[in-house]
């Protein structure tokens, strides 16, 4: 398969008229390199919505462990300021 630019000289030669085989060849043939990448494009983009999705579930998990951990100490932390406040 040609590269992008060698496609764009083809369609783009002087002696490539709108209806001769080589132009509509290099058209189709950019056309398909197109859709291709934006196909390639849109399967990485759906691997790291996936990857994110993974990785903000993990963060969730620890950010609720950490939830519990500070509110217990803060259970904790009043728990003996009443106590300290009651002996006075």
């Amino acid at each position: 398969m040609r590269t992008d630019e060698e496609l764009l000289k083809t369609i783009g030669a002087m002696n490539a008229g709108s209806n001769a085989p080589t132009y509509e060849t290099a058209k189709a043939e950019l056309v398909l390199k197109c859709v291709n990448n934006v196909v390639d494009s849109i399967i990485d983009l759906n691997n790291s919505i996936k990857q994110n999705s993974i990785s903000n579930d993990a963060i969730s998990k620890k950010i609720f462990w950490l939830n519990v951990v500070l509110t217990a100490a803060t259970l904790i932390g009043s728990i003996a300021a009443a106590i300290l406040a009651y002996r006075g």
